[in-house]
């Protein structure tokens, strides 16, 4: 039996369900299954292993397993269609918050304290590239935004 055969996965809500009761009367047909790892990531157990959910949201679409996916509103536990997209690691790692230690507000700018300039950079097929270096902030933050739409189209 494959995963496919045991859950349902409803696109408009995200919640994948139980097809059938188990033997043993653990699992009920049509119960809610999954549970929220320390992330915020459903998880799906099935044969004893542990299936992150929005990955599984691809299998029972009858889609191609992406190497990445992507939750669009980024957060971990919305698994309704629309919200998930196959990604590039690039991609993916532009969807993500800003860094906890971020003081320029802007995710790619930062601020140096001997030139006093602003620096803009973007991660690219996992290398960092340069976007400048600008004396005002404002600069920094649209050269950014420039290469955010020439490298993500975003």
């Amino acid at each position: 039996m494959n995963i496919e055969d045991v859950f349902n996965y409803d696109p408009l809500t995200g919640i994948f369900t139980r097809v059938f009761q188990s033997v043993n009367n653990t699992y009920k047909a049509g119960e809610i299954t999954g549970f929220k790892d320390k992330d915020g990531y459903i998880i799906i157990s099935f044969r004893g292993k542990e299936y992150k959910a929005h990955r599984v949201a691809f299998l029972l679409m009858g889609e191609p397993m992406p190497k990445y996916v992507d939750h669009i509103d980024r957060n971990p536990s919305n698994n309704i269609w629309t919200n998930l997209r196959a990604a590039t690691h690039s991609l993916n790692m532009y969807n993500t918050g800003m860094r906890s230690h971020n003081t320029s507000g802007h995710k790619g700018v930062t601020y140096n304290k001997r030139d006093k300039t602003w620096g803009a950079r973007i991660g690219v097929n996992g290398k960092q590239v340069s976007l400048g270096t600008f004396t005002n902030i404002d600069s920094a933050i649209a050269a950014r935004k420039a290469g955010e739409s020439r490298y993500y189209g975003g």
